[in-house]
């Protein structure tokens, strides 16, 4: 017999504003892109939960406007609604700003505030966030970096961007530009293979306007999850101490995805007809940073042994946009009919739903059969006539936390009776068990209770055990 564990970790409600920090000589614009982090409607709402955010308006003698669309001869307007639909789609803010004579670098906070959403975890009521914005004055005759921006990089974890940079004028003495990252994932080099790592340029008063290329380097990592970052280059020396230029990163996660079940462990009854449960997956299919069209079918679908179940359809397409309802952030339904199987050794049968693809263009996406992750989700079949009684079939436990459930015996046994409960070798090693019961011929029928733990760990990720109950002695060998 088994049970299974699930307990996921919780994302609070936020904002998401790539880049984080915005740099414009005056007189010209940039932009800016926000979303939301999570979802503010809850599964099967009802009613307005749609999420307005609110870009502050700077003060008319900055010289800085905002504008959340192009068209420049209507007012500026200020406000980006997020849906249930599009909360993960980031959507544009335009900065612009205008010359001045005043001699002056300007440096000034957008703040953003967010409105609306569900109740409770999905209440978006107090969530701000900000954008800091460098405008740099262009009269000053002072010595700085040429050019005086630079691009934001948007490319697949792995990869290394050349940028060049020198400076405008002569300097009065050697000049050190030093190469920071707000993310240690994101780094720098002097090559384009990302081998030899620096952290500075060096200009002298003979080269200071020929340009030095260096790369930033996106470092890869194992959590599916898209990284940025914000880089700065600062100046210190030859009269350009405090000179600073800035720009944004976003590191695309060229990860497999994982398949995500709305329901885990799928149980089903040997008699009790069929179940459904839907299935997505965690991200976007990714190669080389950008999105790409899969032909049909994506995935396969098999059932572990069609004696205990079959399931269908036999195959799922999943694409990058939500075509017909097949896309990647989409739950598909699969649809479970147990087979009724008068040769259970066990109160539960433990099988699996399968997910596997021989297409030839995933051999560069790493998708097949062996290696891709999460291909499988557990399924209890849940016998007709049990020989151990549990009180539950599944249970959810929050991290750090535990949970109970009880046994006891069907039928009276002849002499005493161990019960082992063992955890699953692919299952969390951050779930404990109680280890075993002892059931005797007075007792058989007293439920006795298991303690299950689930440690508290860093990740941002659901976990999932199964526990095995295997029961030996009076009859029940």
């Amino acid at each position: 017999a088994a049970v299974t564990l699930g307990f996921a970790d919780k994302l609070d409600a936020g904002l998401r504003s790539l880049p984080a920090r915005l740099s414009l000589d005056e007189g010209s614009s940039g932009l800016f892109t926000v979303r939301l982090t999570t979802s503010p409607t809850p599964k099967d709402s009802a009613g307005n939960t749609d999420v307005t955010v609110t870009i502050a308006q700077p003060a008319a003698s900055t010289g800085v406007t905002i504008d959340t669309d192009t068209d420049t001869s209507n007012s500026n307007q200020n406000t980006l609604t997020f849906t249930g639909a599009n909360w993960h789609t980031a959507q544009t803010v335009y900065v612009r700003t205008t010359d001045d004579s005043d001699y002056a670098h300007a440096r000034l906070t957008l703040s953003l505030s967010a409105s609306g959403g569900g109740s409770g975890d999905y209440d978006y009521a107090s969530v701000t966030g900000s954008v800091e914005l460098s405008v740099r004055d262009t009269d000053d005759g002072t010595a700085s970096f040429n050019p005086t921006t630079l691009a934001n990089v948007i490319d697949a974890e792995g990869s290394a961007v050349a940028r060049s940079i020198a400076l405008s004028q002569q300097p009065s003495a050697a000049v050190t530009v030093s190469l920071s990252s707000t993310n240690s994932d994101v780094t720098f080099s002097s090559d384009s293979a990302g081998n030899t790592a620096i952290t500075e340029l060096d200009f002298t008063t003979s080269d200071w306007n020929t340009a030095q290329t260096f790369y930033t380097v996106l470092g890869s990592d194992s959590d599916k999850i898209n990284d940025s970052a914000e880089v700065t280059l600062s100046a210190s020396g030859g009269g350009l101490s405090g000179e600073a230029i800035h720009y944004g990163v976003t590191v695309i996660d060229t990860g497999r995805p994982d398949i995500i079940p709305s329901i885990s462990p799928v149980v089903v009854n040997e008699d009790g007809g069929t179940v459904t449960v839907g299935v997505r997956l965690t991200q976007k299919t990714l190669f080389n940073g950008s999105p790409i069209r899969l032909t049909n079918p994506l995935l396969n679908v098999t059932s572990s042994d069609t004696s205990v179940f079959t399931v269908s359809p036999r195959s799922l397409e999943f694409q990058n946009h939500n075509n017909n309802n097949k896309g990647w952030d989409h739950y598909q339904t699969l649809t479970l009919t147990p087979v009724n199987d008068s040769t259970f050794t066990s109160a539960i049968k433990n099988v699996t739903i399968n997910f596997s693809s021989a297409q030839s263009n995933f051999a560069n996406l790493n998708y097949n059969s062996t290696n891709f992750p999460g291909a499988s989700i557990p399924v209890q079949v849940i016998d007709d006539d049990p020989d151990l009684i549990l009180s539950e079939a599944s249970l959810t436990v929050t991290e750090g936390g535990t949970g109970t459930f009880t046994v006891k015996l069907a039928n009276p046994p002849s002499a005493q009776v161990m019960v082992a409960l063992e955890r699953t070798a692919a299952s969390s090693t951050d779930v404990t068990v109680t280890p075993s019961l002892t059931f005797t011929t007075d007792n058989w029928n007293m439920a006795q209770t298991v303690t299950v733990s689930a440690a508290d760990d860093d990740d941002a990720f659901a976990d999932t055990a199964m526990i095995d109950l295997t029961a030996s002695g009076g009859g029940y060998a």
